[in-house]
């Protein structure tokens, strides 16, 4: 099984390489400034901003645009998506409320736990939801089970601060900090704050897991005062660097088994939306497809489609990009006479 899994891998990573890529904006009209942060069952989702910041979700193009804020909500938006669930936050009365939807803004539910006066969702996976409870001296990890009472605190006794950013297969990934003002450690839970397990490697400065697959944690750890893409697999000695060798920083933002994206930084510190296929040796600039846009993220993998921002060079406004894959043509053979 494994030798057919892997030559699976390679056939993916080899299509997808040899790809062009078609690049689709998705900033509505009406609307000056778009984001896109997450992407699922052709289903993205992010926030748009006018004279507000309202939760979005789109199907694939600008028309589709969907407005998720709930009423008397000002700032509100969507970062992960999953199974026809959205999750984010709704800002009402001056605080953050966790906040899951199911593509209206009419279906917003507020998870917002009764003892934290802010609280926000970072991703969602079956039925879960995990992100951060704070207030004005406390960050603390959540998890969640469609309803605030269902409301678990994955903060690991001892540590200063945590944050949930995704989960998957009933696994949590994140952060936490265990001394004051001290570096972050990739972490991940599996339901309980007792559960957790500190994944960062043993000559990295920092580290932070920001999306999981089933078998994956994907972020980055940082050596020698460079973040370096990667991922890990249970375990803090399992880290597989991506960082290609001739960049300075990068930083991997979500994945899957085959296929993984994020960031690399240029000398300027400009982001490049990057794609990888399990190793730093395949790297590919996904932001050399985005014409007339700069300082591109990729964040999301959703089937083939990568889901991201960029800038526009004619604006300067960030923008919701869509990256979809077009295989090069295959020449056809030279004709000869009979």
């Amino acid at each position: 099984m494994k030798r057919i899994l892997f030559s699976v891998a390679v056939i993916v990573a080899a299509a997808s390489a040899e790809a062009q890529w078609n690049v689709v904006a998705l900033t509505p009209h009406g609307f000056a400034v778009s984001h896109a942060q997450s992407g699922a069952s052709g289903i993205q989702c992010g926030y748009v901003v006018g004279s507000e910041v309202h939760a979005a979700l789109w199907r694939g193009v600008p028309g589709s645009f969907v407005d998720l804020s709930p009423p008397s909500c000002s700032y509100s938006a969507a970062q992960c998506v999953n199974g026809g669930v959205e999750g984010g936050f709704a800002n009402i009365g001056g605080h953050y409320h966790a906040a899951i939807w199911q593509g209206t803004a009419d279906s917003y539910v507020d998870l917002s736990p009764a003892a934290w006066p802010d609280s926000i969702i970072n991703g969602l996976w079956g039925g879960q939801q995990v992100g951060t409870v704070f207030d004005a001296t406390r960050t603390e990890a959540g998890l969640w089970q469609g309803g605030p009472e269902s409301f678990v605190n994955l903060h690991p006794a001892g540590a200063d601060l945590s944050e949930a950013y995704c989960v998957s297969s009933g696994t949590q990934g994140g952060v936490v900090r265990w001394v004051p003002d001290g570096s972050g450690h990739a972490a991940i839970w599996h339901g309980s704050a007792g559960s957790v397990v500190d994944l960062n490697p043993a000559n990295a400065l920092d580290s932070t897991v920001y999306a999981l697959s089933p078998d994956r944690q994907f972020g980055y750890a940082s050596f020698e005062g460079h973040e370096h893409a990667g991922y890990w697999t249970g375990a803090a000695d399992t880290f597989v660097d991506l960082n290609p060798s001739y960049v300075m920083d990068s930083i991997c933002l979500g994945g899957n088994d085959q296929v993984q994206v994020g960031v690399v930084y240029d000398a300027g510190f400009k982001g490049h939306a990057a794609i990888w296929y399990g190793t730093a040796s395949t790297y590919v600039d996904l932001g050399k497809f985005a014409h007339g846009y700069v300082d591109t993220y990729a964040w999301a993998v959703d089937g083939n489609e990568v889901v991201g921002v960029g800038r526009s060079v004619s604006t300067g406004n960030q923008v919701a990009l869509r990256w979809i894959p077009q295989p090069k043509p295959i020449p056809s053979p030279t004709a000869h006479g009979r």
